[in-house]
């Protein structure tokens, strides 16, 4: 009798990921509000939120976006201890054609892991959830939402939304 087959562990990525090819040069460079988190936007989006615990940044048509949010675990915890199993869930959502890709992806301290997600309307959004250890807020962790309103308009936005990811640093 053969022992019953186990999935392969993980990589730290596969599948698809951001283009991010944009021209930043004349980008404005942002710092968000108690947050040790710099960050870039086109200098024709506008601020939306910029506050505490979220972020949200648009063009003007709306056509594309960049939302962050905060939460606080108010105590240091072992984040590091997840993420095999969130690499091993992205690895079978992958496999299983229920995302486009995946990566471990670091943003200056904050460790964390990107996906690219097909959603079940026919949207891509790409996500990044990580975390920090905080000396005031023991470890907080950071979602952030880039996407637009249609696969087209997706096509479209990538390389900026993929640039603005690149240019988001915890410090």
């Amino acid at each position: 009798m053969s022992p019953p087959s186990q999935a392969a562990p993980a990589v730290g990525s596969g599948g698809r990921i951001l283009r991010k090819d944009a021209d930043t040069s004349a980008w404005r460079e942002m710092s968000w509000p108690e947050q040790p988190v710099t960050f870039k936007v086109p200098a024709d989006w506008k601020q939306l939120s910029l506050a505490r615990r979220e972020v949200e940044f648009r063009p003007e048509d709306r056509s594309a976006y960049f939302v962050a949010h905060a939460t606080f675990f108010d105590q240091k915890i072992a984040y590091e201890n997840i993420f095999p199993s969130l690499l091993q869930k992205s690895a079978n959502q992958l496999e299983r054609g229920e995302t486009l890709g995946y990566a471990m992806k670091d943003l200056g301290k904050a460790r964390g892991l990107f996906e690219l997600q097909k959603r079940s309307d026919g949207q891509t959004t790409a996500v990044w959830t990580g975390y920090f250890d905080d000396e005031k807020y023991g470890t907080v962790s950071l979602t952030i939402l880039l996407g637009a309103p249609t696969p087209a308009e997706f096509d479209k936005a990538e390389a900026v939304l993929g640039a603005i990811l690149e240019s988001v640093q915890v410090k």
